[in-house]
């Protein structure tokens, strides 16, 4: 079992990013586990549940050191950073500002420059000026009158050589950057993190949101981009989007890569100020070498019960409490970070443009949050108002690869329509709806039901209910709504002005799933194609923000937008996805030819989702697919030979299940996966015997296999998980003729289907008696090989024989029948 010790970490916070801090020093149980505190990042860096941060950072303490680190050749502490999903990252300029700060406050002994070695190299970092009276003894730096008991300045700045600028990644080959920006002018650097500088007329007007990421997935490794413009000599203004998570208040190695690039072209000078929404930083280039200058402030010290010992089990945080910078603050916890100081108190040299009376009241949110139990779902009162709202997909989302963020458990509304009196059917959708939500990655927190005689063309429920889900919404913390029908582009668009966060339909949740399971190459491709599909008619635009080129004489227009070369850039990796789906289908042409010519019957275990179609193949031929109690845990299809009580042999193939309301793009996109259904002698289908309403799972595979054109083929039922409550499956199996109750996981009921399932596939075939004489020997071992001989007897003339033939064979020996 794990051991419960206790981490001291510490908040600061530079420019628009907060830290947490936890340094070996400070730990009262020893040195901390670097693997253990990257399992348990996510959890404290979680603004709802957690302390709330961008990352957490691990100071360790150097193998060869001792206490007195920081003389000679010997690093104060080793850099680990952690964002705030676990991901490991090299390098952050705020990161390690806020770790050199944290540093020398540890035990209250103030130095003015620290050492510390991180996976790009060693930066020694030198503590400047804030323009403001400081304390007694450290003249120069300002802060709060004590962090545990001793005088230590909270709110410094620094200096950090971020070392040397070097050429960033190219894109992935046979793109045209140049084209894809519109001929902006750019810049690729690597600053130990990637960046793409691109000089625009105006950071503010450009849509990072849309333009980031289209910038982004062109990257085989992603890339972070920086949008600038110069505003005076030597001082550029910068908006960035960070790789992975989205806008970002500051960037200290994109302001490095940022200044880089000015100085190239001629915007500034070896000094450079760069000002971002969070700050500025002031960027000094010497050399090969690059030097960055930022605040840091402590925001407070946090102390988290936690398991940290067994790298088999996520941290669980088992109870927070937290002290602040202010000892004579009271124990609210928004007044205990702020109370009775001016935000000119708190940022005296005003390097904050966002302010850091901001962040006290942030951590005064977080510390409220802290004190939630870790899993019990509890709401934050009263959410940071610049938090924002995290859903995936469309303007409010926050990663555009995902439909659903999966970086932490995002909070649903699932909505539903009825067009009559009776809502049993609606909820029965809801609920499948919320198991795939779940599946997704994401909770339900609440449900609505809309009445409607016919969905409104514009917000499919209504403005009205629009608006009461939106109150819902803020009430329960919401970052996304779910609705269980399929949106237009232009509903989902209005839902998200009024919602004022992401909204989604049922399509788009399953498409996630997809996304998430799919393991081989085709299954890839196939849900790619069937996203972009998706996407391709909700991209969106916004004006002139999105121009590519300018108008003027001599030219044709206004050139191209944003928008067209987002679409074209769609429409092409579209068309490419259909190519080699195209190739795939050639090849398993040609694997279903090769089984043609085995002569071997096929049988197809088709079924709706999580009905235990793996579970019966592993049972049957000990396959060893994927087999979990969730919904599309396997898409790829399996084949496996299986050998029938009368002796014959039979391919069986598992195939991806069906659902309700599957979306059609999936269907199209798996179509050459589910031709091996159509090409099947016989469909097990297999039914969850349990399921509240089994009739409608038959009722929806039976849809989808009208629509793929199997719908005609002999079916077998098979009503599965009777080992769970034999007398409902029994009870629905009656209802059925020839269907068969069995249990895949315990093997129950197995032996009967089988005899069923050879008796079906006899029945299938044709009796013929045919008359071979002696001297064609070789076609008795043809009709062994390609029938099934139930009769032979000698004659003089020849062998009598009865047997069963495909109809596909029974040609060949026409000849010889009687």
């Amino acid at each position: 079992m794990g051991e419960t010790v206790t981490v001291i970490v510490r908040k600061l916070h530079g420019w628009g990013n907060d830290f947490l801090v936890a340094l070996d020093a400070d730990q009262p149980d020893g040195p901390l586990d670097a693997s253990a505190l990257q399992e348990l990042a996510p959890r404290l860096c979680d603004r709802r549940r957690g302390v709330g941060a961008d990352g957490l950072i691990h100071g360790a303490t150097p193998a060869d050191s001792g206490a007195g680190a920081g003389s000679g050749d010997t690093a104060d502490v080793v850099m680990s950073l952690f964002n705030a999903g676990g991901g490991r990252a090299e390098m952050s300029g705020n990161g390690i500002r806020c770790l050199a700060h944290a540093v020398a406050l540890a035990g209250g002994h103030w130095r003015d420059q620290v050492v510390i070695d991180t996976d790009v190299g060693r930066r020694e970092l030198v503590f400047r000026r804030v323009g403001a009276p400081g304390l007694a003894g450290h003249d120069g730096l300002a802060g709060l009158d004590g962090v545990d008991g001793v005088d230590v300045p909270t709110l410094v700045e620094v200096s950090v050589p971020m070392g040397q600028v070097t050429p960033g990644p190219e894109p992935t080959p046979g793109t045209d950057l140049m084209s894809v920006l519109g001929g902006r002018r750019f810049g690729l650097f690597d600053v130990g993190n990637p960046h793409l500088v691109v000089e625009v007329d105006d950071p503010d007007t450009v849509v990072l949101e849309e333009f980031g990421p289209g910038i982004e997935v062109l990257f085989e490794h992603g890339i972070n981009v920086e949008v600038v413009s110069a505003i005076a000599p030597d001082e550029v203004t910068m908006r960035a989007w960070e790789r992975g998570v989205g806008l970002t208040e500051a960037c200290g190695t994109g302001a490095c890569a940022t200044a880089t690039a000015a100085a190239q072209w001629g915007l500034a000078g070896d000094h450079c100020a760069v000002r971002m929404p969070g700050g500025t930083a002031m960027v000094t280039l010497s050399g090969d070498t690059v030097m960055l200058t930022g605040p840091s402030q402590l925001i407070g010290t946090i102390e988290v019960a936690c398991l940290v010992t067994r790298p088999d089990q996520e941290p669980a945080a088992a109870s927070f409490n937290a002290t602040t910078s202010d000892p004579d603050a009271p124990d609210n916890a928004r007044r205990q970070a702020s109370a009775g100081r001016t935000p000119d108190d708190r940022d005296p040299a005003g390097l904050f443009a966002n302010g850091a009376d901001d962040f006290a009241d942030l951590f005064g949110d977080d510390a409220r949050s802290m004190m939630a139990p870790p899993d019990d779902g509890a709401l934050i009162d009263g959410a940071p108002a610049d938090r924002g709202h995290r859903g995936a997909f469309g303007e409010f989302g926050g990663e555009s690869g995902g439909l659903i963020d999966r970086t932490f458990r995002e909070r649903i509304i699932v909505v539903g329509m009825t067009r009559s009196d009776s809502s049993e059917d609606v909820e029965l959708s809801l609920d499948e709806l919320g198991l795939l939500v779940d599946t997704a990655g994401a909770d339900v927190v609440g449900r609505v039901v809309q009445r409607r005689a016919a969905p409104d063309p514009a917000t499919y429920i209504g403005k009205g209910k629009a608006l009461e889900i939106r109150d819902l919404s803020e009430e329960l913390d919401v970052d996304t709504v779910v609705f269980d029908d399929e949106l237009t582009p232009g509903q989902q668009f209005n839902l998200e002005r009024l919602l004022g966060r992401t909204a989604i339909d049922r399509t788009a949740v399953i498409l996630d799933i997809f996304a998430q399971n799919a393991s081989s190459m085709e299954g890839r491709v196939q849900v790619e194609l069937a996203q972009l599909r998706y996407r391709l008619p909700r991209l969106r635009g916004r004006g002139r923000s999105m121009s590519q080129q300018a108008g003027g004489i001599g030219t044709r227009g206004p050139g191209e937008t944003q928008l067209e070369v987002d679409r074209r850039r769609l429409t092409r990796r579209i068309h490419k996805l259909e190519a080699d789906l195209t190739t795939i289908a050639g090849h398993r042409g040609t694997q279903r030819k090769a089984r043609r010519r085995s002569a071997l019957r096929s049988v197809a275990i088709v079924g709706y989702t999580n009905a235990g179609k793996s579970t019966l193949l592993n049972h049957l031929t000990d396959a060893g697919v994927l087999v979990e109690d969730r919904l599309f845990a396997t898409l790829d299809a399996t084949t496996r030979r299986l050998q029938l009580p009368g002796g014959e042999s039979v391919l069986v193939t598992d195939t991806v299940g069906f659902i309700t309301k599957l979306p059609h793009g999936l269907v199209e996109a798996f179509r050459s996966t589910l031709d091996v259904v159509t090409d099947a002698d016989l469909l097990i289908h297999v039914v969850d015997g349990t399921a509240p309403d089994p009739d409608l799972h038959i009722d929806a595979v039976g849809q989808v296999l009208h629509e793929i054109g199997a719908g005609e083929l002999p079916q077998m039922l098979v009503f599965n998980k009777a080992d769970l409550d034999p007398e409902a499956v029994g009870r629905v199996a009656v209802v059925h003729p020839d269907a068969v109750a069995v249990s895949a996981r315990t093997g129950l009921g197995i032996e009967a289907m089988l005899q069923t399932v050879a008796e079906r596939l006899r029945a299938a075939t044709e009796l013929r008696e045919l008359m071979v004489p002696w001297a064609r020997g070789e076609v008795l071992a043809a009709l062994h090989r390609h029938g099934e001989v139930l009769v032979e007897m000698a004659t003089d003339d020849g062998m009598r024989v009865q047997v069963r033939l495909e109809p596909s064979d029974a040609d060949r020996f026409a000849e010889f029948v009687v």
